[in-house]
Order: structure tokens, then C-alpha cells, then sequence
């Protein structure tokens, strides 16, 4: 990532995002101008480069898809055009907003089912790794943010807008999904080693609450604690393959 964001071509933007420091890599001209234009009074010019946060990387010739990768290289969006990897982008630039007063931001991401929300807790969904057509055909559709903000009165996830008009009105891609309301959370999903019991309500709320990026801890507590009270916690096995995850979200999510 840090190599293909030196390439010719390629334009890095630097912002700073609440406490963050964030490097935006793209080689799209109208990325440059729209995130230039809507996020123009948080461009700096930091004295030493910051490791790539997010690279974009327009559709071209025959390949009429985009791609959205963070550091890691993971993909966070691939879909066909650009807009929707400016809808991606935004969401996930969003989530290092400040959050509102008596919010609490957990490390999670999250699938839209039927009746509410699943969060997958790291490394779900990277490690296997569940390819985004097989979660669509399990009936779920995939939050494009990192990290979800929870109410600690009711556990319930909360919307967060994209606080940036010129890049709040595209649409998420096919598959992709924000949270546009509060709602339920139906199941949290986590990995457990093979051949180990299920984990009881209370390793859950422990393990939510170190997922805690923001919030006051009495606050995270009561969060955690609201979630696993009103869902049915999830385990699946460390080593196992994406289709025992699969399996577990329709299960989730019925």
C-alpha cells in the first residue's frame, strides 16, 4: 500500500479528523476535487508524511469497478463506477468523527439483516475472509464503517450522517449499507477456539467493552452490557471456513 501510493498518477491528501491524522491516496482527479472541496478545512501539511490510511483507485479501461483498500490492503469496496467508493470512503471517514456526548464508539463491523444489526467482531469476515457477493446471498448487507456507536441506554446502534454535504448524497454500492436509524442488535458474532464451550454473556460484554474507542467507561459498560442482554451472542470456530461463517449469519439473522 505505502509503494502504490508513490506511484505517478497517485495524489495523497492529508486531514486531520478529529484526533486523527488520516492519508487519503487516489489516482482520480474528481476524488481529489470533491475531498479537497468538502473536507478542505481539514487538509494540513503535515512536516512528516503519515502512513496511507485509505487508497481509491478509479475504474479504468476494461475494469469498470473501483477499489477501496485501507492500510492493510484489506478491500473495503469494489463495486462497479466511482460513486459508490466515495459513499464507502465517506462512511469511514466519518467514523473518526468525534462522537456525540454520552455515545459510546465500539471496534466492530456490522451486517444489516432483516430485524436489526450482526456485529462481527475483528477479525470476522477478514480472517476467513467472506467474500461480499456470498454475505448479499446470506441475506445481510455490509455497514462501511470500522466501528459502530451505541446508545448505553437501550444497546441500540445509532446513526452517524456523513457530516460532509458534497459527499453525503452517494449512494452506498450493491451489498454495501449504512445505518440510516437506531436499531436492534440481533446477534454479536465472535471467534472462539476450536472445541471450546460457547462463551458465556459475561466474556461477551467483557470482549465488547475492549473493543471501546470512545465513550466514558461507566458508559461503555452499560453499553456492552445492553447489547449481549438483548442478543443472542455467536461463536464460531478460529480456524474455520467462510461458509461456517455464512452459516451462522443466516442462522443470526433468522
Amino acid at each position: 500500500m505505502a509503494n502504490a501510493s508513490r506511484l505517478g498518477g497517485v495524489t495523497n491528501i492529508n486531514f486531520q479528523v478529529g484526533s486523527r491524522m488520516v492519508r487519503v491516496a487516489t489516482d482520480s482527479r474528481k476524488a481529489v476535487r470533491l475531498l479537497e472541496s468538502a473536507l478542505g478545512a481539514l487538509v494540513i501539511e503535515p512536516e512528516e508524511q503519515p502512513d496511507v490510511s485509505f487508497m481509491l483507485n478509479r475504474p479504468r479501461a476494461l475494469q469498470r469497478s473501483h477499489s477501496l483498500n485501507d492500510r492493510a490492503g484489506s478491500v473495503l469496496s469494489d463495486g462497479r463506477g466511482l460513486d459508490s467508493g466515495l459513499a464507502a470512503l465517506a462512511e469511514h471517514l466519518t467514523v473518526l468523527t468525534p462522537t456525540d456526548p454520552g455515545t459510546v464508539r465500539i471496534r466492530s463491523k456490522a451486517l444489516l439483516v432483516d430485524d436489526g444489526a450482526i456485529l462481527c467482531l475483528a477479525p470476522l469476515l477478514t480472517v476467513p475472509h467472506v467474500p461480499l457477493e456470498d454475505l448479499i446471498g446470506s441475506g445481510a448487507q455490509l455497514v462501511d464503517r470500522l466501528a459502530v456507536d451505541i446508545d448505553p441506554a437501550s444497546g441500540r446502534l445509532l446513526p452517524t450522517p456523513v457530516p460532509w454535504a458534497e459527499l453525503a448524497g452517494f449512494e452506498a454500492g450493491a451489498g454495501h449499507a449504512s445505518i440510516r436509524a437506531a436499531m436492534n442488535v440481533v446477534s454479536v458474532m465472535l471467534m472462539s477456539m476450536p472445541g471450546s464451550p460457547p462463551p458465556s454473556r459475561a466474556e461477551v460484554v467483557a470482549r465488547l467493552a475492549s473493543e471501546a474507542i470512545d465513550g466514558a467507561p461507566a458508559d461503555i459498560l452499560d453499553a456492552s452490557l445492553r447489547v449481549v442482554e438483548d442478543c443472542a451472542p455467536t461463536a464460531v470456530p478460529w480456524n474455520c471456513e467462510p461458509k461456517t461463517v455464512l452459516d451462522a449469519i443466516r442462522r443470526a439473522g433468522e
